[in-house]
């Protein structure tokens, strides 16, 4: 995972991408249990088969390397953009328009205190009602995505309480 200042690492262009291979299998069903299968304009369904998804995350900050992304891969590859990205729906509607699937990067807090997951990334040490401020911010930060996925966040991952704010919020 991508670790250290966020500033420095921007200006360097130090571990902008990395792959996150997801296997799942998945036999679908009435009720979905993967609705971002069902939703997506970029992956048609392939019902009762096993299913391979790539997703490239960390898109948008680096609006050189995204665009070459974009550009150069297949689809459908899904993108997971970063909401505080410039331009970000911009860079979303360009990726749409080559077939790939958007996905959110949800910034978290990690372990290392060292590591800069980003402006409105959700802490274990905010109150419900920053969480749920911060994750609107997220959510609200732009349009045509099908599922979120979370930046850094290995420390936000173990805290109950801001999970269930997610988890609510996301399911509506």
């Amino acid at each position: 995972m991508c670790g250290g200042d966020y500033s420095k690492m921007r200006k360097a262009a130090f571990c902008i991408f990395h792959a996150v291979l997801l296997l799942m299998v998945s036999v679908p069903s009435a009720r979905a249990q993967t609705p971002a299968i069902y939703w997506s304009d970029a992956v048609p369904p392939v019902p009762r088969k096993p299913m391979v998804v790539i997703i490239i995350d960390d898109v948008g900050v680096d609006r050189k390397r995204s665009e070459r992304t974009v550009q150069n891969l297949q689809p459908p590859v899904t993108l997971s953009y970063l909401a505080y990205a410039r331009h970000v729906q911009e860079q979303v509607e360009e990726a749409k328009s080559k077939g790939h699937e958007i996905i959110l990067h949800l910034p978290w807090e990690p372990n290392s205190e060292k590591a800069d997951p980003g402006p409105n990334h959700l802490s274990v040490n905010m109150s419900s009602e920053e969480i749920q401020t911060r994750l609107l911010a997220n959510l609200d930060g732009f349009q045509g995505y099908v599922g979120v996925n979370n930046h850094m966040g290995s420390k936000f991952s173990r805290y109950r309480p801001g999970l269930d704010i997610v988890m609510k919020e996301i399911r509506k």
